[in-house]
Formats: structure tokens, C-alpha cells, sequence
């Protein structure tokens, strides 16, 4: 069995869509939500009513801290899970999520879904993703193609 891990921090609908569309296939997801308020209560109720665990954060702590969570609690309760995380804004398509999962089971590292970066790309972001590629390339000497990715494939050894 494999995870879906989505830290969510004041979701858009496109979290239900990703949750329905996974949860069809068979995917147990866990979601964990960052502080995001009352405000988004109505979409983590629809996705606990699908059959999702929410982890509840009482205050945003942000991304990185809202995944720590979530994989300490599959550490705890589904030990040797591999894990595929993505984001709740709908960036990751279903479709993204499957391919992820299918290159974790097929093979022992680490597995990151890059995005293309074409079309209306703000330059912010552009220019953010540039630099924190070189730098990664020379400080680990690997190029990865985006390092800010939402999207990861995380074998169950990596997790701990």
C-alpha cells in the first residue's frame, strides 16, 4: 500500500477533487491541516467524510513542520508505507501523483516530480528555482531539476 500525504494549509476545492479522484483509486491519503481556521473547516469535513485521517495543527507552522507530522504519524501507524506527498492547490493533478507512486514502486531512492516551468511562470519564481538549483547542485552535486517541489516519492527507509 502506498500513502498520499497532503499538508494543506488554507485549501482551495481542488483538495476534495484530489482526495475523490485518489481515494477512487484506492489510495489512502492523510491529510494534514496547517492552521488553516475555521473559514476551511468545510473542506477538511468533506475530505474526513471520505474516509481521510486530518491531522488538526492549531496554528499555520508551515509546510515543512505540517509534513514532519504527517510522517511521524505514518512512522506510528502504517510502518513500512512507502509515502507520496503532494500539494493541496491542485498543482499536482492525479495523474502527477500516480506516476510519483509508480517510480517509488519500481524502484529504492528518493523520487521527485519536477514541474515544467513554461508558459506564465511568475519571474520570482523563475529566478527562486534557478538559484536554489545551482546551489544545491554545487553543494550536493546532483542536479535536480526542481527543488521546491511539492511532489515527492519517499521510500518507507527514508522516512525515519
Amino acid at each position: 500500500m502506498m500513502i498520499v500525504l497532503i499538508p494543506a494549509y488554507e485549501p482551495h476545492v481542488r483538495l476534495v477533487e484530489l482526495v475523490r479522484e485518489l481515494g477512487a483509486e484506492g489510495y489512502r491519503m492523510l491529510v494534514v491541516d496547517d492552521g488553516s481556521g475555521a473559514a476551511y473547516a468545510h473542506h477538511f469535513a468533506e475530505v474526513e467524510h471520505r474516509g481521510v485521517t486530518v491531522l488538526r495543527q492549531p496554528v499555520n507552522t508551515g509546510k515543512a513542520a505540517a509534513l514532519r507530522r504527517g510522517l511521524a504519524h505514518i512512522c506510528a501507524h502504517w510502518p513500512g508505507e512507502d509515502v507520496v506527498t503532494a500539494d493541496s492547490d491542485g498543482q499536482h493533478r492525479p495523474e502527477d501523483t500516480r506516476a510519483v507512486a509508480e517510480a517509488l514502486r519500481t524502484g529504492d531512492g528518493l523520487v521527485l516530480g519536477g514541474r515544467a516551468f513554461s508558459g506564465d511562470v511568475p519571474v520570482r519564481s523563475r529566478f527562486g528555482n534557478a538559484v536554489s538549483r545551482l546551489l544545491f547542485r554545487v553543494s550536493a552535486g546532483v542536479v535536480v531539476h526542481d527543488t521546491q517541489t511539492g511532489l515527492r516519492g519517499i521510500p518507507s527507509a527514508l522516512i525515519p
